[in-house]
């Protein structure tokens, strides 16, 4: 049973700095009895994102393994909800979103897992925390899984690509099939933990499994379980694969049809001008390989206008697209989730 049992002063939560700050707005619900049975674990973290790569293999792992709830952060005094859900004439009370730890004891491991990719303060407030908890549990290294969105098609194995916060724990990963990233960004929280963490002086890396760019919409089961394997041999464990093992086949078999429906209608028109389709750099190359990359980009680009707003206009223009590739049946659902609740729409 889990309860309350510090604020931001007595859980020791936050940075030294934060900790004489009584409006730190972090609450900590824990499970006492863990305290005894955490020993010298390392932590893996995941939050939602592109493909749901990081949190569906960190998901996955925690529940194969048998891993138990020992504590949740409360960050509900700090976010606020863009909208209340309604029934029957009442005001739902809503669902903020919470970070859940999870302990697995052989092998001895931490499992961290949000209900979103929190930003600004909040999202700072909370990896201090986590890191706190880090720290008072004796972390001996916390690992984040994330996707890495390349343009390839989904019958390409995925590559693990990694980072870390030191050198040891970086010469580390190569041995261990995974490939260094030269350069560039790691974004959201699975970059700034790895940050933070050189102040608590825990080594940290990321792992990031490449999935097709043109599906960062799509869970990509697939590349989940490249991180998972990663796991095993580093962690010397076995996890059960049969349950993501169906959801890898189901995926691929979707995204097969996908990229096949684009192919057919690609070799029709050959070397003509894709209309609707922007002549980038990305879509021209993608014209030439005879990928679905740029039709795939147009159509995300498309979803995402919509989105944010809704009109008879940008809907007609997505279904356009969508049949011109013969897709439509394929994102029916979610091109009529957009249009559930029925409000934000402009003639």
């Amino acid at each position: 049973m889990l309860g309350k049992n510090c604020g931001a002063e007595d859980g020791n939560i936050g940075s030294n700095q934060d900790r004489n700050k009584p409006d730190n707005p972090m609450r900590v619900e824990m499970n006492e009895s863990f305290k005894e049975t955490i020993a010298r674990p390392d932590m893996i973290a995941g939050w939602p994102g592109m493909g749901n790569v990081g949190l569906r293999a960190v998901s996955y792992m925690r529940s194969d393994m048998g891993a138990k709830e020992f504590a949740r952060i409360d960050m509900s005094d700090e976010l606020m909800p863009e909208a209340v859900s309604v029934k029957d004439g009442l005001v739902l009370r809503p669902n903020l979103p919470e970070t859940r730890l999870f302990y697995a004891a052989e092998p001895s491991v931490i499992f961290v897992e949000g209900d979103e990719q929190l930003r600004g303060h909040a999202a700072l407030a909370l990896m201090r925390g986590v890191l706190d908890l880090a720290r008072e549990y004796g972390v001996r290294t916390i690992y984040t899984a994330a996707a890495f969105a390349m343009p390839v098609s989904c019958t390409h194995d995925p590559v693990i690509y990694g980072v870390a916060n030191e050198i040891l724990l970086r010469d580390r990963l190569s041995p261990m099939g995974v490939t260094l990233l030269q350069e560039g960004q790691v974004s959201g929280m699975n970059g700034v933990l790895l940050g933070l963490a050189n102040d608590y002086q825990i080594p940290a890396a990321c792992l990031m499994a490449s999935m097709p760019q043109y599906a960062l919409r799509l869970p990509n089961p697939k590349s989940s379980h490249e991180i998972i394997r990663f796991f095993e041999r580093e962690l010397g464990c076995a996890v059960n694969m049969t349950g993501l093992n169906m959801a890898v086949s189901e995926m691929e078999a979707i995204l097969g049809d996908i990229e096949r429906r684009i192919l057919e209608v690609m070799s029709k028109l050959g070397e003509e001008q894709m209309p609707g389709i922007p002549q980038d750099t990305t879509v021209l190359e993608s014209k030439r390989n005879k990928t679905p990359e740029g039709a795939m980009l147009r159509i995300e680009q498309l979803f995402g206008e919509l989105a944010k707003h809704k009109s008879k206009e940008k809907a007609a223009k997505l279904k356009g697209e969508l049949d011109r590739w013969n897709l439509y049946d394929l994102y029916e659902d979610r091109f009529l989730d957009l249009f559930k609740d029925g409000g934000n729409e402009e003639e």
